[in-house]
């Protein structure tokens, strides 16, 4: 097994999407991201899939997820979302010490007639400070090719971070 760069971003300033795209074949791709903070306490980091069509980032209420957080000084959390208009991490802070990282595996993306899947491993320092280990996966419900994908804040921008999609050869 080898990995393939498809797309690289580093972040040089704010800003309030951070856009990836280049996947082009059906085999698995891996997303790495690393330093990521934002410009606002307790924003939450969240992604979205880019449609092949147009590199727009799907926004209709299709995505669902099932995940478990695993924090560092409380009980860990089961849960499982409808009707998402994206997939979100945890809310994290504004400086490297309150960061995320995590690996977002993508699947079935340029198939336009099935859903596309992803799961994602993340360890994260909330705005608290707090560790977190969120572990999930979930799919976007709707029939349509993808090309990659679009992380945002919930609120505020995205202040920093380094983005990598890489093929699974």
């Amino acid at each position: 097994m080898a990995l393939v760069q498809v797309a690289n971003h580093t972040m040089t300033s704010a800003a309030n999407t951070v856009t990836l795209t280049g996947i082009t074949t059906n085999d698995p791709h891996v997303l790495f991201y690393r330093d990521v903070y934002m410009t606002s306490d307790g924003a939450v980091p969240a992604w979205r899939l880019t449609k092949a069509s147009d590199d727009s980032a799907n926004t209709s209420s299709n995505y669902e997820n099932a995940r478990m957080n695993i924090y560092s000084n409380q009980g860990k959390y089961d849960g499982a979302n409808k009707s998402l208009t994206s997939f979100s991490a945890i809310g994290t802070g504004t400086t490297s010490s309150e960061c995320h990282q995590g690996m977002i595996t993508l699947m079935n993306f340029t198939d336009s007639s099935s859903y596309s899947y992803s799961i994602w491993q993340q360890i994260m320092t909330t705005e608290t400070p707090e560790y977190v280990g969120p572990h999930g996966g979930g799919s976007l419900k709707v029939n349509e090719a993808h090309n990659g994908v679009q992380f945002f804040a919930n609120t505020g921008n995205i202040a920093n971070g380094r983005f990598t999609i890489y093929k699974v050869v």
